[in-house]
Protein backbone atom coordinates (compact mmCIF):
# COMPACT_ATOMS: atom_id res chain seq x y z
CA UNK A 1 0.00 0.00 0.00
CA UNK A 2 1.38 3.41 -0.96
CA UNK A 3 0.63 6.40 1.24
CA UNK A 4 1.03 9.97 -0.05
CA UNK A 5 0.71 13.11 2.07
CA UNK A 6 1.13 16.77 1.20
CA UNK A 7 1.73 19.84 3.33
CA UNK A 8 1.82 23.37 1.96
CA UNK A 9 1.93 27.01 2.92
CA UNK A 10 1.32 30.36 1.25
CA UNK A 11 3.47 33.23 2.49
CA UNK A 12 3.67 36.91 1.73
CA UNK A 13 7.03 37.66 0.14
CA UNK A 14 8.98 39.48 2.89
CA UNK A 15 10.93 41.46 0.27
CA UNK A 16 7.94 43.03 -1.45
CA UNK A 17 4.95 42.43 0.84
CA UNK A 18 2.92 42.04 -2.39
CA UNK A 19 3.84 38.71 -3.93
CA UNK A 20 2.76 35.41 -2.51
CA UNK A 21 5.15 32.51 -2.21
CA UNK A 22 3.77 29.00 -2.48
CA UNK A 23 5.60 26.08 -0.99
CA UNK A 24 4.65 22.48 -0.53
CA UNK A 25 6.15 19.11 0.12
CA UNK A 26 4.83 15.72 -0.83
CA UNK A 27 6.00 12.56 0.89
CA UNK A 28 5.31 8.99 -0.14
CA UNK A 29 5.71 5.78 1.81
CA UNK A 30 5.01 2.19 0.97
CA UNK A 31 3.82 -0.08 3.78
CA UNK A 32 2.67 -3.65 3.92
CA UNK A 33 -0.37 -3.97 6.22
CA UNK A 34 0.18 -7.71 6.30
CA UNK A 35 3.41 -7.09 8.22
CA UNK A 36 1.36 -5.53 11.03
CA UNK A 37 1.85 -1.93 9.87
CA UNK A 38 -0.98 0.40 10.84
CA UNK A 39 -1.91 2.54 7.80
CA UNK A 40 -3.59 5.27 9.87
CA UNK A 41 -0.60 5.59 12.18
CA UNK A 42 1.72 5.70 9.14
CA UNK A 43 -0.37 8.50 7.59
CA UNK A 44 -0.28 10.54 10.82
CA UNK A 45 3.47 10.04 11.16
CA UNK A 46 4.17 10.92 7.52
CA UNK A 47 1.86 13.96 7.65
CA UNK A 48 3.58 15.24 10.78
CA UNK A 49 6.95 14.88 9.06
CA UNK A 50 5.67 16.75 5.97
CA UNK A 51 4.33 19.54 8.19
CA UNK A 52 7.66 19.84 10.02
CA UNK A 53 9.55 20.04 6.71
CA UNK A 54 7.35 22.76 5.27
CA UNK A 55 7.43 24.72 8.55
CA UNK A 56 11.23 24.50 8.68
CA UNK A 57 11.42 25.76 5.11
CA UNK A 58 9.02 28.60 5.95
CA UNK A 59 11.11 29.56 8.99
CA UNK A 60 14.37 29.53 7.00
CA UNK A 61 12.97 31.36 3.97
CA UNK A 62 13.45 34.98 5.17
CA UNK A 63 17.12 34.35 6.03
CA UNK A 64 17.67 32.63 2.69
CA UNK A 65 16.06 35.49 0.79
CA UNK A 66 18.10 38.02 2.78
CA UNK A 67 21.34 36.14 2.01
CA UNK A 68 20.39 35.92 -1.65
CA UNK A 69 19.77 39.69 -1.72
CA UNK A 70 23.11 40.36 -0.01
CA UNK A 71 24.93 38.15 -2.51
CA UNK A 72 23.25 39.90 -5.44
CA UNK A 73 24.04 43.34 -3.99
CA UNK A 74 27.68 42.36 -3.44
CA UNK A 75 27.93 40.89 -6.93
CA UNK A 76 26.47 44.06 -8.47
CA UNK A 77 28.90 46.23 -6.48
CA UNK A 78 31.85 44.09 -7.60
CA UNK A 79 30.72 44.31 -11.23
CA UNK A 80 30.43 48.10 -10.90
CA UNK A 81 33.94 48.23 -9.44
CA UNK A 82 35.28 46.08 -12.28
CA UNK A 83 33.57 48.34 -14.82
CA UNK A 84 35.12 51.39 -13.17
CA UNK A 85 38.51 49.66 -13.26
CA UNK A 86 38.09 48.88 -16.96
CA UNK A 87 37.19 52.52 -17.60
CA UNK A 88 40.23 53.69 -15.66
CA UNK A 89 42.52 51.35 -17.63
CA UNK A 90 41.05 52.59 -20.91
CA UNK A 91 41.47 56.22 -19.85
CA UNK A 92 45.06 55.53 -18.73
CA UNK A 93 45.85 54.06 -22.17
CA UNK A 94 44.34 57.14 -23.85
CA UNK A 95 46.41 59.39 -21.59
CA UNK A 96 49.60 57.48 -22.46
CA UNK A 97 48.87 57.91 -26.15
CA UNK A 98 48.22 61.62 -25.66
CA UNK A 99 51.41 61.98 -23.64
CA UNK A 100 53.41 60.20 -26.36
CA UNK A 101 51.96 62.57 -29.01
CA UNK A 102 52.74 65.59 -26.83
CA UNK A 103 56.33 64.39 -26.37
CA UNK A 104 56.65 63.86 -30.12
CA UNK A 105 55.24 67.36 -30.76
CA UNK A 106 57.64 68.79 -28.17
CA UNK A 107 60.56 67.10 -29.94
CA UNK A 108 59.49 68.46 -33.34
CA UNK A 109 59.27 72.02 -31.97
CA UNK A 110 62.61 71.69 -30.18
CA UNK A 111 64.36 70.59 -33.38
CA UNK A 112 63.16 73.65 -35.27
Amino acid sequence: MEITVTAGRVLIDPRTQDNRLFMDVQLKMTIDPEDGNDAEAAVRLLQAQAERLVERHRDNLPDGLRRRHQIKTTKDALNDTLDQGDTMVSEAKDLKKLLARLRHTETVFTDV
